[in-house]
């Protein structure tokens, strides 16, 4: 009884009440998809190679079938870049693999190097068809084909013996098409050896090639390459002249090949 008393001694009890409040206002904003976030670009990854690869392909020519190249570091990371070009030419009754046996790949210069088949390299240059094709067909393909700076100063040719002769022919005789040729040991073609005279003096002085001229000392072509470089120096024709001790071979070749492929680079850095 004392708990009913004191219950009904205390006030009646006040029911609780909420006062009601608006809703929150419904956002406009509309969420974006997934799909069309902006998502920042990534940085590409620097490329780190420090080897270049060499390719091998075929080529349609009887004259001129197939041809190696060598892509430097780096060349399948930007689409964009282009390179400077060296064709480099083989001796005869050889193939387009020699200046690979020589250690192209070691030297990992930055820039391509192609090295045409030249296939019947024993043949007067009258008897074949690899010189028009080269200039002609050849060049124009891989200029198309590959990621090369067109620009004469962008552009060189070289060779060793038979290839030496080539080089100097096209270096004369296209100067508007090479920038640098480099002969080295180079075997004169008879048919060319009378025409070097008139062949300089038609070059405009602004479009003079630089020239690389080397032997060694027991080529058996030794006083003609040497009557080469006295005729430039005759006409104040500047050229880099290098006798060294050695045989028209490929040991010497080998023993000279990152001095020829530094004097290519330095026209080109």
């Amino acid at each position: 009884m004392a708990i009913l008393a004191w219950i009904s001694a205390c006030q009646p009890l006040t029911p609780i009440t909420s006062t009601p409040t608006s809703p929150p206002p419904i956002s406009t904003t509309t969420n974006t998809p997934w799909s069309a976030l902006t998502v920042p670009p990534s940085t590409p990854e620097k490329c780190t190679e420090t080897r270049g690869q060499v390719q091998g392909h075929v080529f349609d020519s009887v004259a001129l079938p197939s041809f190696q190249i060598y892509l430097p570091p780096c060349y399948d990371s930007n689409n964009e870049k282009h390179y400077p070009i060296l064709y480099l030419l083989h001796g005869a009754n050889y193939a387009d693999d020699q200046w690979i046996r020589l250690g192209i790949e070691d030297e990992a210069p930055f820039y391509i190097i192609v090295m045409p088949h030249e296939k019947y390299s024993l043949k007067s240059i009258d008897e074949t068809e690899f010189g028009r094709i080269f200039i002609e067909e050849f060049i124009p393909y891989i200029d198309k084909n590959y990621q090369t700076l067109t620009n004469t100063k962008y552009r060189a040719i070289g060779g060793l013996s038979r290839g030496g002769g080539w080089a100097i022919h096209y270096g004369l005789t296209h100067w508007g098409t090479f920038g640098s040729f480099g002969a080295h040991s180079p075997a004169i073609f008879h048919q060319d050896y009378t025409k070097l005279d008139d062949w300089l003096e038609k070059i405009p002085t602004d479009n003079l090639p630089r020239i690389y001229i080397d032997t060694g000392d027991k080529d058996p072509d030794y006083i003609k390459i040497a009557a080469f470089s006295s005729l430039l120096a005759e006409k104040g024709i500047p050229h880099k002249w290098r006798l060294y001790a050695g045989m028209h071979d490929e040991v010497y070749w080998r023993t000279h090949l990152p001095e020829y492929l530094d004097w290519y680079g330095e026209a080109w850095k």
